[in-house]
Order: structure tokens, then C-alpha cells, then sequence
């Protein structure tokens, strides 16, 4: 409280009033004061309170600042590919990825819709695209050869991915109150793109559905209807194939460039039942050995005879038939 140079013309500082008394010790520069008594008005040291209240209102809201962001842009949620990408650990992000929304918008929950992610994905899929079909000499469907990729949207439907995960748990259960061992779907289906997760113990894997790009909108919206399904050589339910050709062959030309649609999916095939011929007149999976408990799903492996072209008619496209639309 005391302003001084030296022991002495010691006197109080502004804003404080008295009589200074002081013991000095010039030799070692101790000073006790007292008698200096009343507020400090000092305007220097009210900026420093300012100044200090200002600091502490940022660091107390920041937190907050950030819950909201999170909230209103959906961060945490990420975004699901065609369709649909689920639970994957190259989740989408903001600050990833240049997030446009495009005509494939239908208007679902706040942060659903589709991503442009052409620059990222595009070199992966024509890479898996080529891949899928090895057998392209003997294929009669479009060849993937020729296929160049204009655009990859990533789909986000958060109503359906908790749809998708509540059917694998229903099969989890099912299986396992009736004993059932869900073995590995055979041969092994390898589509699945480096750094994405799939679940264990469920058959979750990645195919292929051939679709017009007319009815893209709706299944973002609704899923893929089994009630729009038709008739096929494995009864009626939701087809998907292993070979890129396959499916590019059920997905009509677009407009004069030839543009296609092709769906990249996340399906659960749960306990296999594997087809030895057609069976037209399927509307569910085939039962199992346990009385009331069905498969979850057909698989169509190569080779088995399908009539078509004649008595001596093979598969030559390896397909996997659904028949609930929560398990894609």
C-alpha cells in the first residue's frame, strides 16, 4: 500500500489515506509499514479484473459451444454408404470429408441423405468393381471392363441402420434359443473394403443390387421393399450378387451416356440355406431341422443347375436371396 524508492518519502498510494510509519533497514531493503488504510481505485487493476472475468467465461462456455455443435451437425452420427454402410470404422466425418447433398436428399432426419465421396471412394470401387468379376471372358451380362465410374454417394438413414442392427440381434437370439450354429457362409464372400468391420458370428457381408436410378429415392427413404420384389428363379425376395456384372445387368440405362445405378450393400445372411436348384415358389427361407425355426437367408452358389437355356443349364453368377428387407 506504500509507493517508496528508498526507506525514505514513504507515502500512501491513491485511493488510501493515513500516516505511514516504517522501519527501515537500508542495508538489506526491509520495510515494515503500517497506518495506510482504505479501497484501492486503481484503474489498471480494474482492467486486470476485467480481463480475468472475460478468460474465465470463455473456458466455462466452451464445453458448451461444443455440445451444441455436436448436436445441431450431427458429428457423432457419421454417415452410412449405399446402402448402407452401418457401423463402420471409416465413419464419415465434417472436417473428412466435403459433405454435398444431392438430389437424392428425401427429406428424412436431420443429417440423412446422401454424400458425394467420389474423390475418396471412387479408385476403391472400380479397384473391388473389376475385382467381383473374375470370370469376365465367359460372362454374357455388361462387361466391367468397360464400366467407368461418374459419381459415389455415401447414404446416411439412421431409422434404417437401427433397423438392420435390431433384425441381427432378433437372429442372434432366435438361433440361439434354438440351439442353431450359424457357420460361415461357403465359400467366403471377400468384398469388403480395407478398414471397414463387419460383424462376427452373423454372415455380415458386402454385395452388390442392381437397381433403376428412378427407384434410388425410395429406398433410401423406405429400405429395399421385399413387396416390390418379383419372381425369380429362387422365389420372391431381395437379390443380391457377388459379381458387379451381375447386378449391373438388373440396373437400367439412365439416359443417352449410359449411366447406371449400382447399390454397394451391407447385408446380414444369418444361418445359410443353400440352393441345389430353382425353387420359383419360395416366399420365405427354407425351414430348418428345429421345428418353427427358418433360415435367414438362400445363397445360389455356381454351378448348380438352373434350367436356364436348357436341361443342361448352369448358375453362373453366384447370388444371395433375402427375404426381410432389415437385413440389407
Amino acid at each position: 500500500y506504500v509507493s517508496a524508492s528508498s526507506c525514505t518519502g514513504l507515502s500512501c498510494t491513491s485511493g488510501y489515506s493515513g500516516n505511514v510509519s516504517v522501519s527501515c533497514s537500508s542495508t538489506y531493503g526491509i520495510f515494515t509499514l503500517s497506518g495506510c488504510s482504505g479501497s484501492e481505485s486503481d484503474s489498471t487493476d480494474l482492467a486486470g479484473i476485467i480481463v480475468g472475468l472475460v478468460f474465465f467465461l470463455l473456458f466455462v462456455s466452451i464445453p458448451f459451444v461444443l455440445a451444441y455443435c455436436c448436436w445441431k451437425h450431427k458429428w457423432y452420427k457419421g454417415c452410412v454408404s449405399s446402402a448402407c454402410f452401418g457401423r463402420s470404422t471409416n465413419t464419415w466425418r465434417p472436417w473428412k470429408t466435403n459433405r454435398v447433398h444431392v438430389g437424392l436428399n428425401y427429406g428424412g432426419e436431420e443429417g440423412d441423405g446422401a454424400c458425394d465421396v467420389t474423390n475418396q471412394m471412387c479408385p476403391i470401387f472400380e479397384d473391388l468393381i473389376r475385382r467381383s468379376s473374375s470370370h469376365y471372358p465367359t460372362c454374357g451380362q455388361v462387361h466391367v471392363e468397360d464400366v467407368v465410374i461418374q459419381k459415389v454417394f455415401r447414404i446416411q438413414n439412421n431409422l434404417l441402420q437401427q433397423e438392420y442392427l435390431h433384425r441381427q440381434n432378433m437372429i442372434k437370439l432366435e438361433k440361439a434359443a434354438g440351439q442353431l450354429t450359424i457357420a460361415p457362409v461357403s465359400p467366403a464372400v471377400r468384398l469388403c473394403p480395407e478398414g471397414i468391420t463387419l460383424s462376427e458370428g452373423i454372415n455380415e457381408v458386402f454385395l452388390f443390387h442392381g437397381c433403376d436410378a428412378t427407384v434410388v429415392p425410395g429406398i433410401l427413404q423406405q429400405g429395399l421393399d421385399l413387396r416390390l420384389a418379383k419372381e425369380g428363379l429362387y422365389g420372391r425376395g431381395i437379390y443380391f450378387a457377388q459379381e458387379a456384372c451381375k447386378s449391373l445387368a438388373y440396373s437400367r440405362v439412365e439416359n443417352q451416356d449410359g449411366h447406371r445405378c449400382l447399390l454397394y450393400c451391407r447385408v446380414t445372411l444369418g444361418l445359410v440355406s443353400y440352393a441345389t436348384g430353382r425353387c420359383e415358389e419360395l416366399r420365405r427361407p427354407p425351414e430348418t431341422d428345429v421345428q418353427g425355426i427358418l433360415h435367414d437367408s438362400l445363397v445360389v452358389n455356381t454351378g448348380i443347375p438352373n434350367g436356364v437355356g436348357g436341361a443342361a443349364g448352369r448358375q453362373i453368377h453366384r447370388e444371395f436371396v433375402i427375404f426381410d428387407k432389415g437385413q440389407a
